[in-house]
């Protein structure tokens, strides 16, 4: 036997260590203390090894995690550079269209039959919506002249008073209305059967029409 506070050998008929003085009914062999700390030291070293797995697994999740949202980062970054050209090449065509019909497109107002009697002299033109009399609303739109072509307008209305003449874009047919009053302020409404899309690509139209 061993003595557990000295480690000093003690017999077995001994009740006190000579050394410390220990009783020797609180000793226990040193095998017994080796196994007890030996059992110690493994149910530690379990314990640490299974905080070290949760650690790892715990770390490996965050690096997957991390790897997915990078992956749908960079996906999310591509899909909006590709809208970003896709929307660029279509400003582009759109623009070219409209330089296009800018170079052909011929505003004429003429007569019943067909004699010109103005060319061009838009300064902008808008589609809006118009509440008639009867207060239903419909799509209009709004031609506003430059300033000599709303004393052109002036007069020609004067003089096909209660006569129709009609306006034209390259030769097409846009309105027919009927004079019933000289109009002196250079802005004309054009009404009939058509959407509001079909207006703003009109307006769109006669606003690039020499």
């Amino acid at each position: 036997m061993f003595c557990q506070k000295c480690g000093t050998s003690l017999e077995e008929s001994q009740s006190f260590c000579p050394r410390c003085g220990m009783k020797v009914n609180q000793h226990c062999n040193k095998e017994s203390v080796y196994h007890m700390n030996s059992s110690n030291n493994e149910n530690s070293f379990s314990i640490q090894k299974k905080g070290q797995g949760k650690t790892f697994l715990f770390v490996g999740v965050i690096v997957i995690l991390l790897a997915i949202i990078i992956s749908l980062v960079g996906i999310i970054v591509f899909m909006r550079k590709g809208d970003s050209n896709a929307v660029g090449d279509d400003k582009k065509i759109s623009s070219h269209k409209i330089d296009k019909q800018g170079e052909e497109n011929i505003f004429e107002v003429k007569d019943s039959d067909g004699k010109v009697l103005m060319t061009g002299g838009i300064k902008k033109a808008k589609a809006e919506i118009y509440e008639n009399s009867l207060g239903n609303k419909e799509p209009v739109v709004i031609i506003t002249f430059n300033k000599s072509a709303t004393k052109k307008f002036a007069s020609i209305t004067e003089k096909y008073m209660d006569q129709c003449i009609g306006m034209y874009v390259n030769g097409e047919q846009i309105s027919n209305p009927r004079i019933t009053a000289v109009i002196e302020g250079g802005v004309v409404q054009i009404t009939g059967s058509m959407s509001y899309e079909d207006a703003v690509n009109l307006a769109d139209r006669l606003s690039t029409c020499k």
